[in-house]
């Protein structure tokens, strides 16, 4: 049985002369699900549900040349140039160090705001992370692989490859 639907965005359906009354319209797909919910929380004598309601986000982009592989792509560079980090470390602390810039935290077990995990931020969210491990990079002179229409190349300071063939010079 599903205790939570998430949809992902509704259209709002809210009378003004009605104030306390609030109705979503969401997509077809989600109908059984919904439905199911309800039919669990009626058997169960529940007669009302709880709603969270929040702008829709943009998920951060998944797959090749997505933020996510962008960010553990950039941590293993990073880790790799430094020697004695893994990937998983330097990710952890670039979102601790991204949270001063915006990056969105959650509360832990043990009651310590925490980065939240990429997983779950938007594309926004993953940007600022993103910045910052660019930000990190530049400051200790660490290339970034970066890709263009001829394919990967390592990158300091955002330089393009060709720039970067000057660089190397």
């Amino acid at each position: 049985m599903s205790k939570k639907v998430v949809i992902p965005a509704g259209e709002i359906i809210h009378k003004e002369n009605v104030p306390q009354k609030l109705g979503v319209h969401y997509q077809r797909e989600f109908i059984p699900e919904v439905a199911q919910l309800i039919e669990e929380a009626r058997k169960k004598g529940i007669s009302q549900l709880k709603w969270e309601i929040t702008l829709p986000r943009k998920p951060r982009s998944k797959g090749p040349r997505s933020q996510n592989n962008r960010i553990w792509g950039n941590c293993q560079d990073i880790a790799d140039q430094l020697g004695e980090y893994t990937a998983e470390e330097i990710k952890a602390a670039m979102q601790r160090m991204a949270v001063d810039d915006g990056y969105p935290t959650k509360m832990s077990v043990d009651g310590k705001e925490i980065p939240k995990p990429t997983s779950t931020v938007s594309s926004e969210e993953a940007k600022i992370l993103l910045d910052v491990i660019q930000k990190f990079a530049d400051e200790q002179s660490l290339y970034l692989t970066e890709y263009d229409g001829q394919g990967p190349y390592k990158t300091v300071g955002g330089r393009t490859r060709e720039e970067m063939r000057e660089y190397w010079k």
